[in-house]
């Protein structure tokens, strides 16, 4: 395989991988169930959200962070990236390649991306229906946890690395029956881990679904550490993605800013 080939299918994999840990889109298919929610998992979430410092994220609660993403495999390379986000459904991410820059866009459930050299591919639903904005734990699914097409509930506890962890399992719940709605959440579900004593998200952990719409999956963790006060929110200037339990990516964040000025034009799709 070329270098140019085989950087080529690199990226595929990096940016299968920043789907799950960075990427969002929101469900928009008919809800005609009531997704299941326990009182216990609401204030576990509550609970979490509120020591993060964002009991509630608005729709247009706008993000900015800039850093450097670490890429492992054969060689290790690294990458500067920008990513702007606002609310839970719109996300711009901007890596800087030898070849230019990369573009990843995502606005209520659709996606795609645009190459250094302009060419633009649509991103398959499959991969991106359950995803939000994963470098942020207080602005993920587990800010979703009240709407109505949100399931979610309380797991056995877990100890990490010697720490206690309350699990919560949150999933999209949409369908004509609540058979097709439980497979759904089933197929969406992410398990957040969340540090007893802190309240803050430790660790998420979800299926990343093949770009072919063939069912294909990787197992992926997010590990998040590093945590830090950016404005009122706490946010980890460090994660750690996985996939099938081998480490793929790193991201260090430089920056963050809350509330500053976005054009919705940047998170249209082509």
């Amino acid at each position: 395989m070329s270098r140019v080939n085989k950087h080529c299918a690199q990226s595929s994999l990096v940016w299968a991988l920043i789907l799950a840990s960075i990427v969002l889109c929101r469900f928009s298919a008919a809800q005609t169930q009531a997704a299941p929610k326990s009182a216990d998992a609401i204030a576990l979430a509550q609970r979490s959200l509120t020591a993060m410092g964002q009991p509630a994220v608005s729709g247009d609660q706008v993000a900015v962070v800039s850093g450097t993403l670490t890429q492992h495999g054969p060689e290790v390379t690294r990458f500067p990236i920008a990513i702007k986000s606002k609310g839970t459904s719109r996300l711009r991410t901007e890596l800087t390649t030898t070849q230019g820059i990369r573009v990843i866009v995502f606005n209520n459930g659709s996606g795609q991306v645009q190459h250094p050299n302009g060419k633009i591919r649509r991103l398959s639903t499959e991969s991106t229906v359950s995803a939000r904005v994963g470098h942020i734990p207080a602005f993920s699914l587990l800010a979703e946890h009240q709407t109505p097409a949100t399931t979610i509930k309380v797991l056995p506890q877990a100890v990490v690395n010697g720490t206690s962890m309350d699990v919560l399992a949150v999933g999209l719940y949409s369908g004509s029956t609540s058979r097709e709605a439980a497979e759904r959440a089933e197929r969406t579900q992410k398990l957040i881990f969340i540090d007893h004593k802190t309240g803050f998200v430790s660790q998420i952990q979800e299926r990343n679904y093949d770009q072919g719409g063939s069912g294909v999956y990787r197992n992926v963790e997010t590990r998040y550490s590093d945590y830090r006060q950016a404005g009122s929110i706490m946010v980890p200037f460090h994660q750690e993605t996985y996939a099938n339990g081998v480490l793929v990516l790193e991201l260090d964040l430089d920056s963050v800013s809350f509330n500053v000025a976005v054009d919705d034009k940047e998170f249209e799709l082509k």
